[in-house]
């Protein structure tokens, strides 16, 4: 800004400063260390965009190619510097700082192109009183609509950048760009009628400002709603866990009950000589046949579990499950169900081709390596398996077999930074699917 004195150059930049500490406030702090000062100085990069240390930078009135490039450098060096801060100090991906840098920026440019829309008005001042009015405006339109971002999105909440976002956001800082090159041109202070012009400038750029809340407030509601019903889920997950367990110690009240009985019926036949080998049979199917109980640390994995092993049990189909899911509380109930869900419906679907009289066991298991969560899950398969491009492939009749569900829990794994292996042992039919996943920092005292 070297139409400006240094001093006026100065507050401009302490504005700035606050305003970025101001706004970034509900995001959750990553370090108190050194990684902190390091985002601190990451903002000293914002010095070259009000103290004219860089003639190649320095603020110009010249309605020129020139000086829109020097608009979108000023621009990029402002990105980098916020983005760095964030990088350093915040706890979000690369993505999401990336976006959070880029809604500051445009944050920024409303609050310029405002304050700058004044500016034909206020030719009668002196010098010293116009660097007075426009470090007020500045601090004024900038702080309002901080004030308002900071209330209208929900900065924490912003997790997942897709493409409408970046679309919403490129286009938006684009658009003011183009009010911040023209807005400081000279001719706009000889023209005519500047009322209409501020006028015009003022609706476009706060326009363009209201559709980014709108967009955002968009986003969060149905987000909101997704996770209203991912909790509706679980819910029922949990009460049909609630009533299994309930009706398991109603049975295992009534088995109490009954087993004097059988005891003394036994006795009786082996006394009189009856072979009770049918009735120990019948007996033991009955006991079969009473509620699964499954202890996981995820009711909503035990509900899951509890299901597929009553339904597997009609094809002689058993599980050994020997997992803590607890140390995947990290991830939501939506991943959890379609991972377990897949991978135990290959499973089954590869047990129920081995022949009559072969054991059908599906094993689960979890481990914990470093700060790695490792669930397996392994199975016996007739044929043969052949891995090309990461499909499997198998020599029977159903060429999909093994494959129904492996992307979709690939995505799932995915989005926690994990990845999602398969091994098989053609030799000996053996299948093992290995689910790698990082515990996050947040997750590694639970």
């Amino acid at each position: 800004m070297s139409d400006f004195s240094l001093p006026t150059n100065i507050a401009s930049l302490f504005i700035e400063w606050l305003g970025v500490l101001y706004f970034y406030r509900p995001l959750e702090i990553r370090s108190e260390g050194r990684a902190r000062y390091f985002g601190w100085v990451w903002l000293l990069f914002l010095i070259p965009l009000y103290i004219p240390i860089i003639p190649e930078l320095n603020y110009s009135t010249v309605f020129s190619l020139d000086n829109l490039f020097n608009q979108l450098l000023r621009t990029l060096i402002n990105l980098i510097a916020i983005y760095g801060y964030l990088r350093c100090t915040r706890e979000k991906g690369r993505s999401v700082c990336l976006y959070l840098s880029a809604l500051y920026v445009l944050i920024y440019m409303v609050a310029f192109n405002l304050r700058e829309a004044f500016h034909p008005f206020m030719g009668g001042l002196s010098q010293v009183q116009l660097e007075a009015l426009m470090v007020a405006l500045l601090a004024a339109f900038q702080w309002s609509i901080l004030f308002l971002a900071r209330r209208l999105i929900d900065l924490p909440g912003v997790r997942e950048i897709g493409r409408m976002r970046w679309g919403v956001i490129g286009i938006s800082i684009m658009v003011e760009l183009y009010f911040k090159f023209s807005l400081i041109s000279p001719d706009l202070e000889n023209t005519q009628r500047p009322l209409d012009l501020v006028l015009y400038s003022l609706c476009a750029t706060i326009g363009v400002f209201i559709m980014v809340i709108l967009f955002e407030r968009n986003i969060a509601y149905h987000e909101k709603r997704a996770e209203m019903q991912l909790e509706q889920v679980q819910m029922q997950y949990e009460m049909q866990n609630a009533r299994r367990y309930i009706r398991a110690n109603a049975d295992i009240k009534r088995l109490y009950h009954d087993m004097k009985n059988h005891l003394l019926a036994l006795e009786s036949m082996i006394e009189s000589g009856s072979k009770p080998e049918e009735y120990i049979t019948e007996l033991r199917s009955r006991l079969e046949s009473y509620d699964v109980s499954v202890n996981t640390g995820s009711a909503v994995a035990d509900t899951l579990l509890a299901e597929k092993i009553e339904r597997a049990r009609l094809d002689n189909i058993s599980f050994n499950v020997c997992a803590d899911l607890s140390m995947f509380s990290f991830m939501s109930s939506v991943d959890m169900v379609t991972i377990l869900a897949n991978a135990i419906d290959n499973a089954v679907e590869a047990l129920i081709q081995l022949p009559e009289g072969t054991d059908r066991i599906v094993y689960i298991k979890t481990t914990r390596y470093a700060n790695m969560a490792v669930l397996r899950i392994s199975n016996q398969f007739s044929g043969k398996l052949d891995l090309r491009d990461g499909v499997l492939h198998t020599g029977k009749a159903d060429p999909s077999m093994h494959g129904i569900g492996l992307s979709s829990i690939q995505k799932a794994v995915e989005r926690y930074g994990g990845s999602a292996e398969t091994q098989f042992e053609n030799d000996g039919g053996w299948f093992r699917l290995m689910i790698m996943i990082p515990i996050p920092d947040t997750a590694k005292g639970q």
